[in-house]
């Protein structure tokens, strides 16, 4: 997934726009993007639950991959989002 969102910075910045203004609670895609956050936590803390960690875990991996983006989005020279999500993911995520 990280992959595919580097190959295609304008999709990412897409998401990055309408995700920050859906914050708004009237606007027309609040719903959705809160939706589809509740579903990708979700998602993200049933692969944990083994190890512990659950919805605190997936809310961090959830936020350093927004964060990250951002930062490569600024700065697509500077930052190599894979190389950066990985360093995250092995900080975040234990073995």
């Amino acid at each position: 997934m990280v992959r595919r969102n580097a190959e295609q910075p304008e999709v990412v910045r897409l998401y990055a726009l309408l995700s920050a203004e859906s914050l708004q609670p009237g606007h027309p895609v609040h719903e959705y993007f809160r939706e589809r956050e509740e579903r990708a936590l979700g998602t993200f803390a049933s692969a944990r639950v083994a190890s512990g960690g659950g919805a605190q875990l997936a809310r961090l991996v959830l936020a350093a991959m927004d964060g990250l983006q951002l930062r490569w989005l600024r700065d697509p020279d500077g930052v190599d989002l894979v190389q950066e999500w990985r360093a995250a993911a092995a900080a975040i995520i234990p073995s």
